[in-house]
């Protein structure tokens, strides 16, 4: 962990260093980033505080609906968004800080659900 916490550390001074206003967003998903009563909570959302903490900077994190904040952080300057999977068609959009928590995703189904055809990716 602070292994991690020092990468993003360094990653974020060369981010951050020429910012003169940041924004800070996220989306309600436990337990990475939740707001509870009013206060951000959650792994990711304690390593970026971490990181902001170590930077001397105090910034507010708002919590949007995805759609949001993802919107925010693809067509404004200085809006770092937290968690993101980091994807193929998002690699040219973001500029990539580092990895806050790594995961990975699956997709189940019964075994006697015998209506799903699934051959590919798309088909999901």
């Amino acid at each position: 962990m602070y292994k991690l916490l020092a990468l993003l550390f360094i990653l974020s001074c060369h981010c951050l260093s020429n910012a003169t206003d940041i924004t800070i967003v996220t989306e309600q998903y436990p337990p990475y980033n939740y707001q509870e009563e009013g206060v951000i909570k959650g792994m990711s959302s304690q390593v970026v505080q971490a990181v902001l903490h170590e930077l001397d900077l105090e910034v507010p994190i708002k919590i949007y609906p995805w759609a949001r904040a993802y919107r925010l952080a693809s067509t404004q300057k200085n809006v770092l968004i937290y968690s993101i999977s980091r994807i193929p068609q998002r690699e040219t959009q973001l500029k990539w800080v580092g990895v806050i928590a790594p995961i990975s995703f699956s997709v189940l189904a019964l075994k006697k659900r015998d209506d799903l055809k699934i051959h590919s990716l798309q088909d999901l």
